[in-house]
């Protein structure tokens, strides 16, 4: 696995269903990649609009859902980095609404040139 790409979500469902439409989009590698969402307990629909997109890009993608039992603020990245998989970790706010094109081979050639940074 190359990219883990991470979202910490609380009570922005349209957002964040045009965030994960564009990200899944944006990916040229989604055999390579996975993406892991974490539900702070929003309470608007925001887990029916995660729900529903694993279910139509759980053939494409890898996608791991998390769905919390109270809201832990930003210490849910903690359970979000743990769950990653991949050599390169990507933390994707959820607001984010487009995204460059193969976006997975940008980070990929970035730290295949620039070896020594851990962090972008």
């Amino acid at each position: 696995m190359k990219c883990s790409f991470v979202i910490l979500t609380w009570n922005r469902a349209p957002m964040l269903e045009k965030c994960l439409e564009m990200l899944v989009s944006s990916i040229k590698s989604k055999k390579e990649c996975e993406i892991i969402i974490y539900d702070n307990l929003s309470p608007d629909n925001s887990k029916e609009i995660i729900v529903d997109f694993q279910k139509k890009y759980s053939q494409v993608i890898s996608i791991t859902t998390v769905f919390g039992e109270e809201n832990i603020g930003l210490s849910a990245y903690k359970k979000l980095f743990s769950l990653a998989k991949a050599d390169i970790i990507i933390e994707v706010d959820d607001d984010i609404l487009q995204f460059p094109s193969q976006i997975d081979e940008t980070f990929i050639n970035y730290f295949d040139k620039f070896k020594d940074f851990g962090y972008l």
